[in-house]
């Protein structure tokens, strides 16, 4: 079975406004480009790779395409999500899908970098994921970060709801203040 890595980062439930999603987005591509340019974010995911757009990494670009996509959301307190990629061929390409809302599950408050089944041609050295987790976690202060290998994913499921709190640790883990008193806050 062929091993893939994802990049989870976890975030506070609070609404973000198209400005502060933005700049979110761009910091991300701005440190993801001071790794290695080839997983840079270029595309903005659609229904075939055919229909994919390429993106721009100014903030105005983001700004304008990210207030754009939530003028059509029905309420504010609805998810807004978005996903890019990297490379039109899925074997060099990283996956970046962010979701931000207002509710109290980690799925709606999510940064996630899927890694591509070649990412060893862009970090061939295990520090390089640690300091690209390491600088996204400082900039995105999650409560909760990790990267998990992909090889088992029916193992165990992220989030114990009983306790409200990880249920495993995986390769990578960052556990903030906030872990603990993050079931005092919903």
């Amino acid at each position: 079975m062929i091993q893939t890595y994802t990049m989870v980062f976890w975030l506070n439930n609070k609404r973000r406004g198209a400005d502060e999603i933005s700049q979110i987005i761009y910091d991300l591509f701005g440190c993801l480009n001071c790794f290695d340019h080839r997983i840079l974010p270029r595309y903005r995911t659609a229904r075939s790779k055919r229909a994919a757009q390429e993106v721009e990494t100014s903030i105005q670009y983001l700004r304008n395409m990210i207030s754009a996509d939530m003028t059509r959301l029905k309420s504010s307190d609805d998810v807004y999500s978005i996903s890019f990629f990297s490379s039109m061929d899925e074997d060099d390409s990283l996956g970046l899908t962010c979701a931000f809302g207002n509710l109290p599950t980690q799925s709606c408050n999510a940064i996630i970098l899927q890694f591509p089944i070649s990412y060893e041609t862009f970090f061939p050295q295990a520090d390089q994921i640690y300091l690209l987790f390491q600088r996204l976690t400082d900039m995105l202060r999650p409560y909760y970060s990790f990267v998990k290998n992909n090889k088992d994913p029916l193992a165990v499921p992220l989030w114990n709801v009983q306790t409200n709190k990880p249920s495993s640790v995986h390769w990578i883990n960052y556990y903030s203040n906030r872990i603990n008193k993050y079931d005092q806050e919903i």
